[in-house]
């Protein structure tokens, strides 16, 4: 389970247009944390909803 620091980093760095594996890397660089293009997916999957109300 990811911490709610890196979810919502995740969801900051989200914007259509920049690749789930992108934000991966980023999320490795800043916090020395791996995080899978998978589970990026996930995290923003579940904002999406949100973002087009």
């Amino acid at each position: 389970m990811l911490s709610d620091e890196i979810e919502r980093k995740i969801i900051i760095l989200f914007v259509p247009g920049i690749s789930d594996q992108y934000i991966s890397l980023e999320i490795e660089d800043f916090y020395a944390f791996s995080v899978s293009a998978t589970t990026i997916s996930a995290v923003t999957d579940n904002v999406i909803p949100e973002f087009k109300q």
